[in-house]
C-alpha cells in the first residue's frame, strides 16, 4: 500500500466534529454518558489516536489485534514462500511497508493508529453547537446518543465504563479495513495451497516431490530408494568407501584366516558389518542402518515442510520441521531435471575417511612373513 493514499478509517469531520446544520433542543444526559462522549470529542480533536482506543469497547480492540497478527505472520510467510517475483506485489497488497513499519509490537493499538486519520477533523463554535445531545436511547448496556447535527453514536456498557462504539459500527463498511482483510485471506489461500501441493508432491523434478520421495523411503526402510536418490558425487565417494572396506575385507580375511578371529577383531573395532558388504549399494544399506546419517535426515521420515530455498551452486534447500526440531535437507539438480539428494554427500565422505583410517591400523596389517632360511654354503670345507 506504499502507492495508496493513506486510509481514513476515522472520517470525524463528518462522525464527530460536524457543524451544527440545524437548532435542536439539548437534552439533559447521565453523567457517564456525557463523560464518554466528551471523552471520545476531545481524542479527536487532540487526534489522538491511543486516547480513541482506550474509550472504544473490546470488540474492536479483538478484531484490530486479530488483523495485526494476521498481518504480520502473513508477511513473515510471503517472505519465506511467495516466488521472488511476486513478493513485492503481495506483500504492498498487505499494507508493506507503511504498515509494517508501523507495527512495531505487531499488536491491535498499533495498526489501529497506522490506520486512522484525523485530516478532515473541523472546528470552531458551529462545530461546537452541532455536538449538543437532542435525544438520548437506552437498551440495557446499550445507549444511543443523537447530537444536534443529526448523528447518532453508540455506546456500550463495559464494566463500569461507556465505551464508543461508533467505530466498531463502521468498521465492516470501511473500505480499507475491508479490503485489508480480503487481502490477507487471499494471500493465506494462496499459501496455504502452494503447502498442500508441496506436502503432497512426489514429482523428482521439484525439490519438494524428491524431499516427499525420500521421506517416505525412510517411513518404509527402503534404503535402496535413498541409495538411487543420491547425487554423483555422492555415489562417486561411495564408491571410494567401498573401494576401501574391500581393502578391509582382504587384510582381515589375510592376518585372520578363521571368522571367529576375524569376528573377534572386527567387533572390537565396530567393523564386523563390513563383512557382508559386496557393493557400494550394500555399503550405503549398511551405513543407514548403523545410524550413520542420523543427523543429516529426519530420522522417522515424519517431517512437514515449512520453505524451500534456494542455496548457492544452483542447489536447494528443503526446510522441514519434525516435532520440534528443524531439518534443512540439500538437493542438487541432475542433467534429467530430477532433484538428487545432497544431503548425504558430506556424511558419506566423513564414514569413507573413517573406514581409511582402519586400513593402517595395526590390527588389520598384512602379517609379516619369515625371513627366508639362508641355505648351507655348498663350497664351505
Amino acid at each position: 500500500m506504499s502507492s495508496t493514499p493513506r486510509p481514513a478509517l476515522l472520517c470525524l469531520a463528518t462522525l464527530v466534529l460536524a457543524a451544527h446544520g440545524g437548532c435542536k433542543k439539548a437534552v439533559e444526559v447521565e453523567p457517564e454518558l456525557q463523560q464518554a462522549l466528551d471523552a471520545l470529542v476531545s481524542a479527536a480533536r487532540d487526534k489522538d489516536a491511543a486516547a480513541l482506543w482506550a474509550i472504544s469497547p473490546a470488540k474492536l480492540h479483538s478484531r484490530f489485534d486479530a488483523l495485526a497478527a494476521d498481518l504480520v505472520t502473513t508477511w513473515e510467510r510471503v517472505q519465506r514462500d511467495y516466488p521472488a517475483a511476486e513478493q513485492a506485489a503481495a506483500l504492498e497488497s498487505l499494507g508493506e511497508p507503511t504498515l509494517k513499519s508501523a507495527l512495531v509490537e505487531g499488536t491491535g493499538a498499533e495498526l489501529f493508529a497506522a490506520l486512522t486519520d484525523f485530516t478532515r477533523i473541523g472546528t470552531g463554535e458551529a462545530v461546537d453547537r452541532g455536538l449538543a445531545v437532542s435525544s438520548v436511547t437506552r437498551d440495557g448496556d446499550t445507549a444511543t446518543l443523537k447530537t444536534q447535527n443529526g448523528e447518532s453514536f453508540r455506546f456500550v456498557r463495559e464494566g463500569d465504563a461507556w465505551k464508543a462504539a461508533v467505530l466498531l459500527d463502521r468498521l465492516d463498511a470501511h473500505p480499507t479495513i475491508a479490503g485489508l482483510g480480503a487481502h490477507v485471506r487471499d494471500v493465506k489461500k494462496v499459501l496455504d495451497g502452494w503447502v498442500k501441493t508441496r506436502q503432497e508432491s512426489v514429482d523428482p523434478k521439484r525439490p519438494e516431490g524428491a524431499f516427499n520421495v525420500a521421506m517416505e523411503a525412510i517411513r518404509r526402510t527402503r534404503r535402496v530408494t535413498l541409495f538411487e536418490m543420491l547425487e554423483p558425487s555422492a555415489r562417486a565417494k561411495l564408491d571410494a568407501a567401498f573401494a576401501t572396506v574391500e581393502k578391509l575385507q582382504k587384510a582381515a580375511e589375510l592376518r585372520y584366516p578363521t571368522l571367529a578371529e576375524r569376528k573377534s577383531v572386527l567387533d572390537a573395532r565396530k567393523l564386523a558389518w563390513i563383512e557382508g558388504v559386496p557393493d557400494a549399494k550394500a555399503l550405503f544399506v549398511a551405513l543407514f542402518d548403523a545410524g550413520a546419517f542420523a543427523d543429516d535426515v529426519p530420522a522417522t521420515g515424519n517431517a512437514s515442510i515449512t520453505a524451500v530455498r534456494s542455496a548457492e551452486a544452483g542447489a536447494m534447500e528443503v526446510v522441514s520441521k519434525e516435532k520440534d526440531k528443524e531439518w534443512v535437507v540439500r538437493f542438487s539438480r541432475a542433467e534429467t531435471g530430477e532433484w538428487k539428494l545432497a544431503a548425504l554427500t558430506a556424511a558419506i565422505q566423513r564414514e569413507s575417511e573413517r573406514l581409511s583410517s582402519e586400513v593402517a591400523r595395526p590390527e588389520l596389517a598384512p602379517p609379516v612373513a619369515p625371513p627366508p632360511a639362508i641355505a648351507p654354503d655348498a663350497t664351505a670345507p
